[in-house]
């Protein structure tokens, strides 16, 4: 163990002792940074600031992968540098590719528990999405009486709405909740909501809190609703219908 350690820290002054990895490190770093605060940006897009929250994780992850790839044994036989190059490369690493697949994965597990809407519902968000240019989500049914409406991003967006939600809505008002929700679709808005939360819980100063986010999200997704129906009225509604 002790052995370990001290083969590291005669790595780390090697490592900055060294210009070029310096100017990398401190590149990497500064960029990230700028990442950073261009994600805070409310005027850009959901998928935009995700984007760039995205490469703020990377570019901090990069020192410590450049570092552990410098790294060397100079001993013969089994090299205890490999625990720590592991621990350097693979945990921060993984943590990174795990928050990318609960992303996508967790779409995947909200489709399980739906029935697919292969009726006016469905016809009437391809109608919509198709006329914008967009990919066409799904719609499912959600097999409860309470009335709830929501969607998910990913490779295969999908819109949900409770049985509660269909009997308890008009005609419009129920499609100014799928027109919300393909807002934001349209938006990117789920995967921002997840990376906001995660990177607060890191840089509870550098980024506005994740119930703001949410805030910012949902009046967009409003505005986007708003638009296509001429009108909040119906949204307004629903909204007041279901609390």
């Amino acid at each position: 163990m002790w052995g370990m350690l001290e083969h590291l820290f005669q790595g780390a002054g090697q490592f900055f002792a060294d210009p070029y990895y310096m100017a990398a490190v401190t590149g990497s770093l500064v960029m990230a940074i700028a990442m950073l605060g261009a994600s805070r940006r409310t005027e850009w897009t959901a998928r935009t600031r995700s984007f760039l929250m995205y490469g703020h994780l990377v570019l901090l992850v990069l020192p410590l992968v450049l570092f552990a790839a410098t790294l060397s044994c100079q001993e013969k036989g089994i090299c205890e540098v490999g625990v720590t190059q592991t621990l350097l490369v693979v945990v921060p690493v993984s943590g990174f590719l795990a928050l990318l697949a609960g992303l996508w994965i967790v779409p995947l597990l909200h489709r399980q528990r739906g029935l697919a809407e292969d009726g006016p519902l469905q016809q009437y968000v391809r109608n919509q999405a198709e006329g914008i240019g967009m990919r066409v989500p799904d719609v499912f049914w959600i097999d409860s009486g309470k009335p709830q409406g929501y969607s998910v991003g990913g490779l295969k967006p999908a819109i949900f709405v409770s049985i509660g939600m269909g009997q308890l809505l008009s005609r419009r008002q129920l499609e100014a909740v799928l027109l919300h929700e393909l807002g934001h679709i349209r938006e990117g808005s789920h995967a921002l909501k997840t990376l906001s939360i995660f990177l607060h819980a890191w840089h509870p100063q550098a980024l506005p809190a994740p119930q703001q986010v949410v805030q910012d999200e949902e009046a967009k997704a409003d505005g986007f609703a708003a638009g296509r129906q001429k009108t909040r009225v119906h949204l307004e509604r629903a909204k007041k219908k279901v609390g």
